[in-house]
């Protein structure tokens, strides 16, 4: 499997090194013309033509030129800008999606929470005043049906916004989210490593490598037939290279 990388760099080329490219192609071809004395050719063929005065178009096509190099300069600045509004936009888009989950996580907490806990104890209270076996079946099947839905439920609420993020860290949230998979899958081995430091990142990083590692043990367990999974978060000293494995 490819890892995957994150980076914090822009995904725009600078401006230096296209610049730089166009001023090594002018100086080979200026190498090259006077190797060959290119221009004196030229100058001798445009003889032919001076009624067009066809040795002064070189200026125009230098004009020309500046004039792209301006129109690039240009074109590059508003690719940059439209570039960082893009990226403005796609975090935004992001907030709003997780402040919708942790909403949607909280609502599924507190309201659907409190009413499961509710038939929980009522049917605890029929097995404890029961005496009608039928009736006593009825009430540990709502009660064994309330603890499942319970179970779902908060899974649910994991997924949507896992606690253990905010409250304890990444490195804590991933080791909960591997521990849940061990339990969900006891027959798959998995083992997760952690090289650097993870500690100081931003929320949206924090967010997204979850959310990576998250969707990584998904797709293995549906997708993949192997017993043993590895996984490896590293950092590198400058912070500004998380790589997944």
């Amino acid at each position: 499997m490819q890892p995957a990388i994150l980076k914090h760099r822009h995904a725009l080329a600078p401006a230096w090194r296209d610049i730089a490219i166009a001023l090594a192609v002018a100086f080979a071809s200026g190498w090259l013309s006077a190797r060959f004395e290119l221009h004196e050719l030229l100058f001798a063929w445009s003889r032919r033509w001076e009624r067009i005065q066809l040795d002064e178009w070189p200026v125009a096509v230098l004009a020309f030129s500046i004039c792209l190099l301006l129109l690039y300069a240009v074109r590059h600045r508003q690719l940059r800008l439209a570039l960082s509004d893009n990226r403005r936009l796609a975090r935004q888009a992001l907030a709003a999606q997780e402040d919708e989950r942790r909403r949607l996580a909280r609502e599924l907490h507190d309201e659907l929470g409190q009413y499961l806990n509710a038939i929980q104890l009522d049917a605890h209270a029929l097995i404890a005043t029961g005496t009608d076996a039928p009736q006593l079946e009825t009430a540990r099947r709502i009660s064994d049906n309330a603890t499942h839905v319970y179970g779902v439920v908060s899974d649910l609420v994991r997924r949507l916004r896992p606690a253990a993020l905010d409250e304890l860290g990444l490195v804590a949230a991933l080791e909960a989210c591997v521990d849940r998979t061990r339990v969900l899958q006891p027959q798959l081995r998995v083992r997760m490593t952690f090289a650097g430091d993870w500690e100081g990142l931003p929320e949206s990083v924090n967010l997204a490598v979850y959310r990576i590692v998250q969707e990584s043990l998904t797709n293995c367990v549906r997708h993949s037939r192997s017993q043993t999974l590895e996984m490896a978060l590293v950092r590198d000293p400058a912070g500004s290279l998380l790589q997944l494995r």
